[in-house]
């Protein structure tokens, strides 16, 4: 009998928010059960976690230190022998270039993922929901708008909500009252043309899950959920199945035609 090959030692740069590396890592392993039917524990991926000093990842924090915090857990998961990184954070991803040059390990772009999988999808209009740093940052729409994809991001009175929403999923108080808010925003949306919804914020991954989505779910409103996406690539690049590391989303779909997501779906059936 042959044995199945040892999966990549996967390092995780966690507290960004917290919940959000638990849900990576999770979604790694459901993975690697449904599609490996993997069941010893040695044929799973050994996983580092590191947090760096500790980062407010929604407004407050100032880019002074930042980036040396976040190359300290780059570092870590280097020495600790991680064959593949990835940040369950998008917001920090503005540093991405300067911990991929100071990584000899490779670091998964999320954002990257995120939008060409949206490209590939053929999408037409999408509305970005995130952070008001990651919004700033461009990072989305350079990449969607070069594809000639038009973006729609919430104004001052819509992005407060979702600064709210972000908050309270992180500190496990996210409401009915806020995810009825936010459906009635996202539907106003596609009645005015857009066509996706993209949770640019890991924190968002929660809603996602949630019960509270299937209130506007249709087939032609796809949700695409950064973190969903890195799941992906992440069991994709451990598992030997991509082939090599490209900074560009797999080909398999993050969502089913009623934008459900694979392998955190599960996890919100328990």
């Amino acid at each position: 009998m042959v044995e199945p090959s040892e999966p990549g030692i996967l390092g995780i740069v966690g507290g960004m928010g917290p919940g959000s590396a638990i849900l990576l890592y999770d979604g790694v392993i459901r993975m690697f059960q449904q599609h490996k039917s993997t069941i010893r524990n040695n044929q799973f991926p050994r996983v580092h976690v590191h947090s760096p000093t500790p980062i407010d990842n929604i407004e407050s924090f100032r880019d002074h230190g930042v980036l040396s915090s976040l190359t300290e857990s780059i570092e870590f998961l280097n020495a600790a022998g991680s064959t593949v990184i990835a940040i369950p954070c998008n917001t920090v991803h503005r540093f991405l270039p300067e911990l991929q040059t100071a990584s000899p390990v490779p670091i998964l772009d999320m954002i990257n993922l995120t939008a060409r999988k949206i490209i590939e999808d053929d999408r037409g209009r999408a509305l970005l929901l995130a952070t008001r740093k990651t919004l700033a940052s461009g990072l989305y729409q350079t990449i969607l708008l070069r594809e000639r994809l038009e973006v729609n991001i919430p104004d001052g009175k819509e992005q407060t909500l979702i600064d709210e929403i972000i908050l309270s999923i992180n500190g496990g108080i996210f409401t009915a009252t806020q995810a009825t808010s936010l459906n009635e925003f996202i539907v106003n949306a596609n009645r005015e043309g857009v066509d996706c919804v993209v949770l640019g914020c890991t924190e968002l991954s929660a809603y996602a899950r949630s019960s509270y989505v299937a209130h506007f779910e249709t087939p032609d409103r796809l949700l695409y959920d950064s973190l969903d996406i890195l799941v992906h690539e992440t069991y994709q690049t451990l598992s030997g199945s991509a082939g090599r590391i490209e900074h560009h989303c797999n080909e398999e779909r993050s969502v089913d035609d009623k934008g459900r997501r694979c392998p955190l779906q599960a996890a919100a059936e328990e």
